[in-house]
């Protein structure tokens, strides 16, 4: 069995270690709270939300959640989300990424396919839905995260999608327009493409955003479910929000569409599907670091309130043995009834009787002649010490009881033994 201090010393140390780790992992879990999506570890380097290339829609989710609107990513399926209104927004269905794996493009379906094509599922779940048609096909380069030399997806790779919505039409990529060419309705902003636009054309949209040469933004119904498309993603991606006009006009016409509701970037057609589940709630952050910190806790209060092995340790006794605790306490209930003068006196008197026996003085004398004896016997031998000062300085009591002792108890030492003896003089 161990020692009576070390047992107790151990396991304070476990239960700080545990209550010092359960704080530092609340403290990350409200951190990873209020910081949310910025620790999740997807990489991305096509027209997702998790993208910093130029291809990219995290400046548009930095961009909307710096304004007010309420934003989210979408990586569970339609039928798995709460009911909620607002806009779903839908950038490059075709692009699917992996973690680990570089990302590839899915065709769309087009003709007598099966029924359950995973966009028209999601349309018909999601309620309003933006969807943004692909336009570029990005190339991994030398960094991370960052795309390199990409290039233009062939025009039948984006018109299949418009078949896939049941519109139809030709897709065109003209020089941009005049800016008076462009007819934008009540929405403000403007169309300021870099190089080329990409329109669609002979198609069956109602234009919302378009010019002469073609329909930037139309509307259609799919599957009844209202749905906008948005022929050139370069007005939703990071490097087409750069251009100020542009970033007010995407604002704009999300904020039509979600009329008051949140915006959900929809990731689960890009391959970051993720199924809702308790324990994956539980176990991924930020919940994880809060479960950890109560699995802590309780491992402390558990420690601390096991039992300990072995016979139970003898109680302390109530007063140490020997006499310095039975003169202390003395000590200290004379102190708390006030008796020290008394004490003195009385010290103070027998002491005098004691000295005039040692030296011979008569007895029965009275007290006061034997204190003046005394102190011719002192003043003739040349003491320092005398019996008249001692007695003042008791009746007044302005000294501290111990001092007084000490000065009478050394009196007694010089007057018997002469100075020089090692006694404190008075």
């Amino acid at each position: 069995m161990s020692a009576p201090g070390r047992g107790r010393g151990l396991r304070a140390r476990a239960l700080g270690i545990a209550v010092t780790a359960a704080a530092v992992s609340l403290l990350l879990a409200v951190a990873l709270t209020v910081l949310g999506h910025h620790f999740e570890d997807v990489e991305s380097l096509g027209p997702t939300s998790w993208s910093y290339s130029a291809h990219g829609t995290l400046a548009l989710e930095r961009l909307l959640e710096g304004l007010g609107i309420p934003v989210a990513r979408g990586r569970f399926l339609p039928g798995q989300r709460a009911p909620q209104g607002g806009v779903t927004l839908v950038v490059d269905p075709g692009w699917v990424e992996r973690k680990g794996v570089p990302g590839e493009r899915r065709p769309a379906r087009v003709g007598p396919g099966p029924p359950d094509d995973p966009l028209l599922d999601l349309i018909e779940e999601s309620g309003t839905t933006l969807v943004a048609l692909p336009k570029w096909d990005p190339v991994p380069g030398r960094r991370d995260g960052w795309v390199d030399a990409p290039h233009l997806l062939a025009p039948w790779e984006t018109e299949a999608w418009l078949e896939a919505l049941g519109v139809g039409g030709e897709v065109e990529r003209v020089p941009p327009p005049e800016p008076g060419a462009w007819h934008l309705q009540s929405f403000g902003g403007a169309v300021e493409p870099a190089e080329s636009v990409q329109l669609v054309v002979d198609s069956a949209l109602d234009p919302v955003v378009a010019c002469p040469a073609g329909v930037l933004l139309g509307e259609t119904r799919v599957r009844g479910r209202r749905v906008w498309v948005l022929s050139d993603p370069d007005l939703l991606s990071t490097h087409g929000l750069a251009r100020p006009g542009q970033a007010v006009l995407a604002v704009e016409v999300i904020e039509h569409l979600r009329r008051g509701g949140p915006v959900v970037l929809d990731e689960t057609l890009h391959g970051f599907t993720r199924p809702p589940g308790l324990w994956e709630e539980l176990l991924a952050p930020p919940l994880g670091l809060l479960v950890l910190a109560g699995l802590l806790l309780s491992l402390a209060l558990c420690w601390r309130g096991a039992v300990r092995w072995g016979s139970a340790r003898p109680p302390a006794p109530a007063l140490e043995p020997g006499n310095r605790t039975l003169v202390r306490h003395a000590g200290a209930l004379l102190a708390h009834a006030g008796y020290e003068r008394a004490m003195l006196s009385r010290y103070l008197g027998d002491s005098v009787r004691w000295v005039a026996a040692r030296l011979h003085l008569p007895e029965g004398e009275d007290p006061a002649a034997q204190a003046e004896r005394l102190d011719a016997i002192a003043s003739a031998r040349r003491l320092s010490g005398r019996v008249g000062p001692l007695r003042a300085a008791v009746r007044e009591g302005r000294e501290p009881a111990l001092e007084l002792a000490r000065r009478i108890h050394a009196w007694r030492e010089e007057i018997l033994d002469g100075p020089g003896t090692g006694s404190r003089p008075s």
